[in-house]
C-alpha cells in the first residue's frame, strides 16, 4: 500500500512539477490563465471548508474579486506598489458591493450577511489570489537583478516549498518517530529536519547551477532555502489547522496522492511573498 501511495504521489507530483515549470517559464497570458485557475480552485476549496459546518460565504463577490486581483497584478507587474494599490481597490469595491447586497436583501426581507461571513469571504480572496499575485512581482525583479538569467528567479519559491515538502515527506516516512503536533498533523521532528536540509541544500544547488549563485552570495541562497523551508512548514501547518478544525483530511481530491489544490499549494502560497521580499532586501536593500 505504501509503495502504491509513493508511486502515485511521485507520478502526479512530477507531472505537476513539470507543468508548473513550463508555465512559469513561458509567463505571459498562459501564466495569467493558470494563476487565475489555481486561485479560483483554491478559493472554492476554502469556501467549501467554511461551509462544512454551516458557514456562509459571499461567492458572488468572492470569485470575481479574486480574478480582478490576479488581473491587476498581471498588468501592473512593473509597478513596485501594485500589491497595495490592488488591495485598496478591492477593499473599496468589496465593501461597496457587500453593503449594497445587504441593503437589497433587507428590502427583500432575506437573511443578511453577517460580519463574520463577510470577513471570511475577503480573507479567502487574500489567502489565495492575494498571495498568488506575487508570482507577477518575481518576473520583473528577476529581469532587473539578473538580466541574462531573470527567468530562473521565478523558480525560487517553488524550489523552497517543494524541496522542503519532498525531503520532509521521505525523511518523515522512513525516519520519523517523534511527532510534535499530533492533534493537527503527522509531522515529526525528523521529517522537519530533513525538510530543512532539503530546502537549504536544494536552494544553494539551484542558485549555483542557474548562475544566480556566486561564491560571494551562495551563503545567502543557503539561508534563503532554510528560511523558506521554515515558512513552508508554517504554511503547511496553518492550512492543516484549518481543515482539522472541520475534521477534513484533505481540501479536495483533484490531485491524486496529494489531495486538493490547497493541499499541494499550501506551502507555496506562504513562500511566494517571503521569497520576493528576501531577495529584494538582499540585492536591493
Amino acid at each position: 500500500m505504501f509503495k502504491k501511495e509513493i508511486k502515485q504521489r511521485l507520478f502526479y507530483g512530477f507531472s505537476l512539477g513539470i507543468l508548473t515549470i513550463l508555465i512559469l517559464n513561458e509567463g505571459g497570458i498562459l501564466l495569467l490563465i493558470a494563476t487565475m485557475w489555481v486561485a479560483a480552485s483554491g478559493l472554492r476549496e476554502f469556501y467549501r471548508l467554511v461551509r462544512a459546518e454551516g458557514g456562509r460565504t459571499f461567492d458572488l463577490v468572492g470569485y470575481p474579486l479574486a480574478a480582478i486581483m490576479i488581473i491587476i497584478a498581471f498588468f501592473a507587474e512593473t509597478s513596485q506598489n501594485f500589491t497595495y494599490e490592488s488591495a485598496g481597490l478591492l477593499s473599496t469595491v468589496y465593501i461597496l458591493l457587500v453593503s449594497i447586497a445587504n441593503i437589497v436583501r433587507a428590502f427583500q426581507k432575506k437573511p443578511l450577511y453577517k460580519i463574520s461571513e463577510i470577513s471570511i469571504t475577503f480573507f479567502g480572496i487574500f489567502l489565495t489570489a492575494g498571495l498568488l499575485s506575487y508570482v507577477f512581482k518575481l518576473h520583473p525583479l528577476g529581469s532587473f537583478l539578473f538580466p541574462e538569467k531573470g527567468n530562473y528567479l521565478i523558480f525560487v519559491p517553488m524550489i523552497g516549498a517543494w524541496a522542503y515538502d519532498s525531503a520532509a515527506f521521505f525523511s518523515g516516512k522512513y525516519f520519523g518517530k517523534n511527532n510534535y503536533l499530533s492533534t493537527v498533523s503527522k509531522k515529526t521532528w525528523e521529517g522537519t529536519v530533513g525538510g530543512l536540509f532539503g530546502s537549504s541544500f536544494g536552494m544553494a544547488l539551484f542558485a549555483y547551477m542557474s548562475g544566480m549563485g556566486t561564491p560571494q552570495n551562495l551563503f545567502f541562497w543557503w539561508i534563503t532555502g532554510l528560511i523558506l523551508g521554515l515558512v513552508a512548514q508554517l504554511g503547511d501547518l496553518a492550512f492543516s489547522v484549518l481543515k482539522r478544525e472541520k475534521l477534513m483530511k484533505d481540501y479536495g481530491s483533484s490531485i491524486p496522492g496529494h489531495g486538493g489544490i490547497l493541499d499541494r499549494m499550501d506551502s507555496f502560497l506562504f513562500v511566494l511573498p517571503v521569497s520576493y521580499y528576501l531577495i529584494k532586501l538582499f540585492f536591493i536593500g
